[in-house]
């Protein structure tokens, strides 16, 4: 039943991107995936989103494993050279996809990072050897960027993981810092 008390939910982001609703009375809209400049599918890849949200962490571990060692829990990576490894303290319990063991990457610039081993709780394990510059701990790398790359965005990840780019946005958890910047 109609009344002009209530306001009503007419439309999502996709709702909201397709449709002008500005004539229709007591509507509301939520478009809270498109105010990350998230598409709500392929679909709106041309309709000028621009995503935003970064996920940026320091290692808090840099060392080496020797030829035939063995990263991460169930052992489910062995190293068949020596190779020098980054831990960041970033897991599942962050909202990490553990689906992303052994295939997931990390961004230090335009390079991409596989990581190897399990994503753990708290922490993922990312090879570094073959980055020409120095890493320390106080080297930031990209865990989630803010674009369409296929292995590093929130689409992206999406994919790779088999869901939407929503979920991807919603379970980074509440222990992961925020900071808001303002343009």
């Amino acid at each position: 039943m109609y009344s002009d008390k209530y306001m009503f939910s007419c439309s999502n982001s996709a709702g909201t991107l397709r449709v002008d609703q500005s004539s229709i009375p007591r509507c509301m809209v939520r478009p809270g995936l498109a105010l990350y400049g998230l598409p709500p599918s392929d679909e709106f890849l041309g309709f000028g989103l621009k995503p935003l949200m970064r996920l940026r962490s320091k290692p808090n571990m840099i060392k080496t494993v020797k030829k035939g060692g063995h990263v991460g829990y169930g052992n489910t990576y062995c190293a068949e050279e020596d190779i020098k490894i980054a831990l960041f303290p970033v897991g599942y319990a962050d909202g990490y996809d553990r689906s992303l063991s052994n295939r997931g990457m990390v961004k230090l610039g335009q390079v991409n990072c596989p990581l190897v081993g399990r994503v753990s709780m708290d922490e993922i394990t990312v090879r570094i050897d073959h980055l020409k510059e120095t890493v320390t701990l106080d080297t930031v790398f990209d865990v989630i960027t803010p674009d369409l790359d296929p292995m590093t965005s929130l689409t992206g990840i999406a994919k790779m993981t088999g869901t939407i780019n929503y979920e991807v946005a919603t379970s980074m958890a509440l222990r992961l810092p925020r900071i808001y910047i303002k343009k």
